[in-house]
């Protein structure tokens, strides 16, 4: 919809706030004219035609049926099926009885008589359920546009050995009276095959590695009593729920089957495990034993009795809704803490790693609060952790209202060796406000601890570190360069990581997986890339690494914060990238052994002139977008190449270019699927000016450059060609002077810079003849007549007279009706002084006449008698065109010269 807008403008809206005035107002006057006895059937007519019109006669109302939902309840008259029913708790389980309710509407007419039927759908496995009751009565007539539930049931089982969480595809098939043809209404079913588990367990039990649980209610262990979990075992937790032990949790997974805790599939985030007993005093010593288990997507619901934990993986784990984070008071050793919301606790000075974990890994997590200490990090591994703060990213930090040095005894690695690095994003005084705190990173490890799980330590590219050493890592370049990866510990051979890089998240634009192997120990996974004009990644690179697992089978966090490198594909693409500026043309080499890919299919070639600055003006409009009153740059680009380049190709040469202008230029290498990669860098080169009379650019004047200036004036548009460099008698015209001009420079090249006085001639036409009268020897001629005859009717009847004997003949035709005829002579043959007949041309008339003595000067043609030349009157001030004063038309591709012209009728001074 066109709207106004402010300052008295209008523009392009859409939305339902500009259509609903039109719509509200159309619909307004149909119930004017039109009575409907509902509203629904005036919906009805609406959603079924395309305009008011169309509703307006809209008259035949069929039944169109559309299942809005189904709804699932007990079974409550089936006494002789003892199989467990759908028990209403909103999951449909293995073995259960489901009744299947259908809730119908009818989207146009009335429907009597509606029957339903239960199918699966198409390529769904017929024995995932079985159907009790495929067929039932809807038992209820609708009304146009109304809905209702069905009276009865359709009913089916689910088996039980159906997987958990398998979806299962139905439809419910309609009739009624009123349709035609049936309505096909499918939906779908999620059925779970799990134990249900949850309450206060009394007695020891031990929960097996055969079966997922689900933890539907809050799971709790009594005092006295032990809960074994077996590895490999999973159990999913409902929204808000927690497994709380008063008694004895033994959670004792292995490196190859871990013993996974998480949310149920739909469910929000859990509240996670505490424990509420422990030997003695000591958090160390818990009678709870939680190791090697993956506790993930959960937040944290009691803050002080989280338990002790090793080899764990905190995934996901900590929620903004917790108020602490995960961390707060959770105590382990060997852990992986990520993606995570972390808020560190003081430990106890009587106990290591009170409050504290140690020998942990802290990756990629959010911080929450603004005292997170590095003094309470002890002996970990702790990096790519970030709190944002006004703006800012801080990893770890001081908060305190007096001045106070934090100090670790036991400090952890933060990721790199260079205290410069790490002090932008520490929360302290002079980085922070609010804060008269600092913290001391004088005694920072320089690398990892080799104790805790597998990271990343750092990422070679050709043997240079990409963070610490990143300044002395030259841009990487066309050809094959080396990424090595360094981890902290040995890692699985077996399992081989991605490693990647990008200019944007995720950084996975360029693999690098080239001729990829682990070094003997299995600390060091090296991999190549080659780089080509195909890479597409000039400038800044995020290197990223995923996928890779310890020999303890954890799973390396994710690297792609810390590592850096600086791509220059189009830089050496550019390598022998050269423009050699010609005479009238510019020649482009460049080295394209670097460019020749594979999947390399050619190169496209482009240039662009100096960007210069465009003013819009208000209203301007651009592909359906409204521009007010603005200043764009705008470049002028252009692919000079018709058709691709060979992937061969070395060298293109410019020939369509104006000397003295300068120009831009670069080239894309094209791929086999069509797309364009990697610019070459761009290169300028400014074309030269020529000799006189070098109107093909080859640095010497000769015959080709005739051939060539015969070819522009008879529009072969000749390549290259020199407008400057043809106009040898500088009149801003390319005609038969300027031919004759080049013949007597070849012979005397001094002649080429002597004066050009005018001679004269008259002309007449005696029974369709032109007859020429001239004073002085005429070495050549240049006619263009109008005719009012076709072409093939002319043509032949246009002869030369036998005086032009021993001339060189050109002619075109520049129209239907304008007919161009040359005549010049390459061996010193001349009209001499005297009448001469040139052209039988019937009753053509005569609309421009060049004549050439033998030094190449003009000799001015004045007509005195028969058709001549009245360019100044009707022919001039009458027709479309440009004329200069002696009523001579130019080519509207002739660049004009300061002077005044008679342009469509009208005077021009320019």
């Amino acid at each position: 919809m066109l709207s106004t807008i402010p300052g008295g403008g209008y523009k392009e809206l859409n939305g339902t706030s500009m259509a609903t005035p039109l719509a509200a107002g159309a619909i307004s006057a149909l119930t004017m004219i039109k009575q409907y006895n509902t509203q629904e059937i005036l919906w009805g007519d609406l959603l079924h035609t395309n305009n008011i019109a169309q509703a307006y006669n809209q008259t035949s109302r069929p039944a169109e049926l559309d299942l809005i939902r189904v709804e699932l309840r007990e079974r409550k008259d089936l006494a002789d099926i003892t199989e467990d029913d759908y028990g209403g708790d909103n999951e449909v389980d293995a073995g259960e009885t489901v009744n299947i309710y259908p809730v119908i509407r009818t989207t146009f007419g009335v429907a009597n008589n509606i029957k339903l039927k239960l199918m699966v759908d198409e390529f769904e496995d017929p024995n995932v359920v079985e159907f009790i009751q495929g067929e039932a009565d809807f038992g209820i007539r609708l009304d146009a546009y109304e809905k209702a539930v069905s009276l009865n049931p359709l009913m089916l089982k689910i088996s039980n050995s159906i997987a958990d969480a398998r979806h299962i595809r139905l439809k419910v098939v309609a009739t009624c009276d009123e349709m035609t043809k049936e309505a096909e209404l499918p939906f779908t079913l999620v059925a779970h095959n799990m134990i249900k588990i949850s309450g206060l367990i009394n007695e020891s039990t031990t929960l097996s590695a055969d079966h997922v649980y689900y933890v539907n209610g809050s799971l709790g262990i009594n005092k006295g009593v032990t809960l074994t979990i077996e590895p490999g075992t999973r159990l999913e937790f409902a929204t808000g729920t927690q497994l709380a032990s008063f008694g004895k949790l033994v959670a004792k997974g292995t490196p190859e089957k871990p013993i996974v805790f998480t949310r149920h599939a739909g469910e929000s985030s859990w509240e996670g495990i505490s424990t509420y007993s422990i030997k003695g005093s000591n958090p160390r010593f818990p009678n709870d034993t939680i190791s090697f288990c993956v506790i993930e997507d959960c937040t944290v619901l009691s803050i002080s009795c989280t338990p002790y934990m090793q080899d764990c993986i905190l995934s996901n784990y900590g929620g903004w809704n917790s108020g602490w984070g995960a961390i707060y008071k959770t105590n382990g050793e060997r852990n992986l803490i990520t993606n995570c919301l972390v808020r560190l606790r003081d430990p106890d000075p009587k106990y290591l790693s009170s409050g504290m974990m140690i020998y942990s890994n802290f990756v990629n997590n959010d911080i929450y609060g603004t005292d997170n200490r590095y003094s309470y990090l002890i002996e970990n591994n702790y990096f790519n952790n970030f709190l944002k703060e006004n703006g800012r990213d801080y990893s770890i930090s001081i908060s305190s209202d007096k001045p106070v040095t934090d100090h670790a005894d036991n400090p952890s690695y933060l990721g790199t060796s260079r205290e410069d690095l790490v002090r932008p994003y520490l929360y302290e005084m002079g980085n922070a406000d609010n804060t008269w705190g600092t913290i001391d990173l004088s005694n920072m490890p320089s690398e990892p601890y080799h104790d805790a799980h597998g990271i990343v330590w750092k990422v070679l590219v050709n043997g240079k570190d990409a963070q610490d050493e990143f300044e002395d890592l030259a841009p990487l370049g066309i050809g094959k360069h080396k990424f090595e990866v360094c981890f902290n510990r040995p890692m699985n051979k077996a399992v081989t990581p991605q490693v990647s890089f990008g200019v944007r998240p995720p950084y996975t634009q360029q693999s690098v997986a080239e001729d990829g192997y682990w070094n003997e120990e299995g600390t060091i996974y090296t991999a190549y890339k080659t780089i080509t004009g195909k890479t597409n990644s000039d400038g800044l690179n995020r290197i990223f690494v995923t996928g890779a697992e310890d020999n303890e089978f954890f799973p390396c966090p994710y690297e792609n914060i810390r590592f850096n490198c600086i791509v220059q594909a189009a830089g050496s693409m550019s390598t022998g990238f050269t423009a050699e500026a010609g005479l009238g043309r510019v020649k482009l080499k460049w080295n394209n052994e670097s460019n020749n890919f594979e999947q390399a299919l050619g190169f496209n070639v482009y240039r662009y002139n100096e960007p210069y600055k465009l003013y819009l003006p208000s209203g301007y409009r651009d592909d359906g977008q409204w521009h007010f009153a603005e200043t764009i740059t705008v470049c002028d680009t252009v692919r000079l190449n018709p058709e691709v380049l060979d992937i061969e190709t070395t060298t293109y040469i410019d020939n369509d270019v104006e000397p003295g202008t300068t120009y831009y230029y670069y080239y894309n290498v094209l791929s086999t699927d069509l797309q364009e990669y990697d610019k070459s860098n761009t290169i300028i080169a400014t074309p030269l000016s020529s000799t006189r009379g070098d109107s093909n650019g080859s640095g010497s004047v000769d015959v080709a450059d005739v051939i060539t200036t015969v070819n522009y004036i008879t529009k072969q548009n000749p390549k290259p060609f020199l407008f400057e460099a043809a106009d040898v008698n500088e009149d801003n015209l390319i005609n038969i002077l300027d031919v004759m001009g080049i013949v007597k420079g070849i012979l005397n090249p001094n002649l080429l810079a002597s004066s050009m006085t005018e001679a004269s001639a008259t002309y007449t036409i005696e029974n369709g003849i032109l007859y020429v009268e001239s004073d002085v020897a005429l070495a050549g001629v240049q006619v263009q007549f109008s005719t009012s005859d076709k072409q093939e009717a002319i043509s032949d009847k246009l002869t030369v007279a036998e005086d032009m004997d021993g001339f060189e003949t050109a002619s075109a035709w520049l129209s239907d009706n304008d007919y161009l005829f040359l005549a010049y002579s390459l061996n010193g043959k001349t009209l001499t002084p005297g009448k001469h007949a040139l052209l039988y041309i019937g009753d053509s008339e005569i609309t421009s006449l060049r004549l050439s003595d033998t030094q190449g000067r003009n000799v001015n043609a004045k007509n005195i008698g028969g058709t001549g030349i009245d360019r100044m009157g009707k022919h001039v001030m009458c027709v479309n065109g440009i004329y200069d004063l002696q009523g001579r038309k130019l080519s509207p591709l002739t660049p004009l010269k300061n002077g005044i012209y008679i342009i469509n009728g009208k005077k021009v001074v320019k």
